[in-house]
């Protein structure tokens, strides 16, 4: 997250291939140099059927239901 907002479109391969984007740091928008609508568009471009979370660590943001999508995954892929 802390750096930028154009990772999607340097990094393409990895994000049209990916079945979820996880924007750690989340916390730190207010202080960073990053249009989080930019990102989020950016991802939905290229993959429209990731699922995206935006986390922090440091706060516990959003890591519940990062943790239940990775839940639900695994015993989907467990069947």
């Amino acid at each position: 997250m802390p750096e930028g907002d154009d990772k999607p479109y340097k990094y393409p391969g990895i994000f049209s291939a990916v079945h979820a984007v996880v924007i750690n740091k989340i916390d730190l928008v207010p202080y960073v140099d990053l249009n989080l609508d930019s990102l989020r568009k950016g991802i939905r471009t290229l993959n429209p059927k990731a699922s995206i979370f935006e986390v922090s660590c440091r706060t516990g943001e959003g890591i519940s239901p990062w943790a239940d999508w990775l839940e639900s995954t695994w015993k989907a892929l467990k069947k």
